[in-house]
C-alpha cells in the first residue's frame, strides 16, 4: 500500500475518532459533568492545553481516542477520578442523562455522515447511471480488454439488434450462452468499430460481499455521470446512503 493511502486512512480514521469523541464531550458538557481530558490519539503528548476545567491533548498515535469524566467508575477506588463537587460525576447522573452521553459518540458520527453526503450532493450534484450503454472501467484480463474495449466506448448494437441502456446490453450477454458476440461501439470523438467478444463466466457480488450465482460477464463496468439536485433531493439521497451505508457495515 502507497505511503500516501497510508497517511488518507490515518487522516479519515482521525477525524471519525475526533467526531465520536466530540459526540460524548459535548453531551457530557451539557449535562454538567465534570471532564477531565478530551484526547484524540494515544502514548505521548505532542500539544496540550487546558481550558478550564478541561485538558485538551494531542496524542502522538491517532488511533484512537477519549473523553475522561470525574467520576466514571462507581466505586470511587481512584480518588483521583471523582469530581471535586460530586454532583457533577458521571454515576450521579440520572440513567437517561448516562445513556445520552454513551450513545451520543456513534449518533454524532451518523449525523457527521449525514450531513457530509448531504453537502456533496447539494454542492456538487449526485452521481446516477448514465443513460446510455457507455462503458467506465474495462477489467485487465477480461474478454472486453482482450478485445480492445476502452473507457468511454458506448455499445451501439450487440449482433446487429440496437442497444439503447446498459440494460439491454447486459440482458444481451447474459442469453450469449458464453457464445461469440459482435459490438459495435462509438468511441469518445464518436467513431464507430466492430468488436468480436466471448463473454465468460464471472462470480458477482452483493453491496455487502455476499457471493452471488455466476453469470455471463464480459469485464466493464458502467458509467456515471453528475446530476445537479436540490435540498429534498439531497436530504434523501444523504438518508438513504447513511442507512445504507450502516446496514452493510452491521451485516
Amino acid at each position: 500500500m502507497a505511503i500516501g493511502s497510508i497517511l488518507a486512512a490515518i487522516l479519515v480514521l482521525a477525524v471519525v475518532i475526533f467526531v465520536h469523541e466530540l459526540g460524548h464531550f459535548l453531551v457530557g458538557k451539557w449535562c454538567d459533568v465534570e471532564v477531565r481530558k478530551f484526547s484524540i490519539g494515544f502514548g505521548p503528548t505532542l500539544l496540550s492545553r487546558t481550558v478550564g476545567e478541561t485538558e485538551y491533548r494531542l496524542a502522538a498515535i491517532p488511533l484512537g481516542g477519549y473523553v475522561q469524566m470525574a467520576g466514571f467508575e462507581e466505586d470511587g477506588t481512584d480518588p483521583d477520578s471523582m469530581p471535586g463537587d460530586s454532583s457533577r460525576g458521571f454515576i450521579a447522573k440520572p440513567l437517561w442523562q448516562r445513556a445520552a452521553i454513551v450513545a451520543a459518540g456513534p449518533f454524532v458520527n451518523l449525523l457527521f455522515a449525514f450531513l457530509l453526503v448531504f453537502g456533496c450532493a447539494l454542492f456538487y450534484g449526485a452521481a446516477k447511471p448514465a443513460p446510455h450503454a457507455t462503458i467506465d472501467g474495462v477489467l485487465p484480463g477480461r474478454p472486453a480488454a482482450a478485445a480492445g474495449m476502452q473507457h468511454g466506448d458506448t455499445v451501439v448494437s450487440v449482433d446487429g439488434k440496437a442497444v439503447a441502456t446498459w440494460e439491454e446490453m447486459v440482458a444481451a450477454i447474459s442469453a450469449s450462452e458464453g457464445r461469440p458476440l459482435r459490438f459495435e461501439v462509438q468511441d469518445e470523438a464518436g467513431t464507430r468499430r466492430s468488436v468480436d467478444v466471448t463473454p465468460a463466466k464471472a462470480a458477482q457480488h452483493s453491496p455487502s460481499g455476499e457471493q452471488l450465482p455466476e453469470t455471463w460477464q464480459i469485464g466493464v463496468s458502467r458509467a456515471m455521470e453528475i446530476v445537479p439536485v436540490g435540498p429534498l433531493s439531497a436530504v434523501q439521497i444523504a438518508a438513504a446512503r447513511t442507512w445504507g451505508d450502516s446496514v452493510m457495515i452491521v451485516q
